[in-house]
């Protein structure tokens, strides 16, 4: 499944062993889409404690996936949308 991932969220990364699950999955990843020279940190594999408020994992993951969407303008239109309560055209 790992093939056809873009990114992977590891929940409850506060649990024993999630540390080297982490590790283990970044490696995997890396092996998968022959990332050989990128760094395992720089792997989109992302840590999370979702209980917890401004969780740094979380917040890499979130900014992971608003930085495409900010891009393409599609962020700004839901926001939009959002703050005057209206639905976005389709």
């Amino acid at each position: 499944m790992l093939d056809f991932a873009d990114l992977v969220v590891i929940n409850k990364s506060d649990k024993r062993g999630a540390q080297d699950a982490l590790r283990d999955v970044r490696k995997q990843y890396q092996r998968n889409h022959k990332l050989f020279e990128t760094e395992l940190q720089e792997m989109p594999v992302f840590g999370t404690m979702a209980f917890q408020f401004n969780d740094p994992g979380v917040n890499s993951l979130y900014q992971t996936l608003a930085l495409p969407c900010k891009s393409t303008g599609w962020f700004q239109v839901h926001l939009y949308c959002a703050s005057h309560r209206e639905k976005p055209h389709q």
